[in-house]
């Protein structure tokens, strides 16, 4: 064998490469829940990023407005304003109990 050279040239630098973890933290999914319905449902509000249980408000959706049409056409004229009183005929906005903003609405016809 031969002993290592003498001053001069040390020969190339060998570096170790160490392998590295990069860890990319995106934001909470945001989950809208299409079993909120008709009813309060737990979801996530993407406005406050908090998880709750939502509260439900009735508003008049195109259901709605087709059985007020219907009825006016066929000479109900009288009762035509029903499915604006009756929950049931009406969309459902699910709001943040914390923020109060809208989070999901339940259409009954799309």
């Amino acid at each position: 064998m031969c002993p290592p050279p003498q001053g001069g040239f040390q020969g190339p630098a060998y570096t170790q490469q160490v392998p590295t973890t990069v860890v990319v933290h995106s934001p909470a999914p945001v989950l809208f829940s299409t079993a909120l319905q008709d009813v309060s449902g737990q979801a996530m509000c993407p406005h406050c990023r908090q998880t709750v249980l939502t509260h439900i408000q009735p508003t008049p959706g195109l259901l709605t407005w087709l059985l007020f049409g219907g009825l006016c056409l066929f000479g109900f004229c009288i009762c035509s304003c029903i499915p604006f009183c009756v929950e049931s005929c009406q969309d459902v906005e699910h709001h943040c109990p914390n923020c109060r903003r809208v989070i999901y609405v339940y259409k009954r016809m799309k």
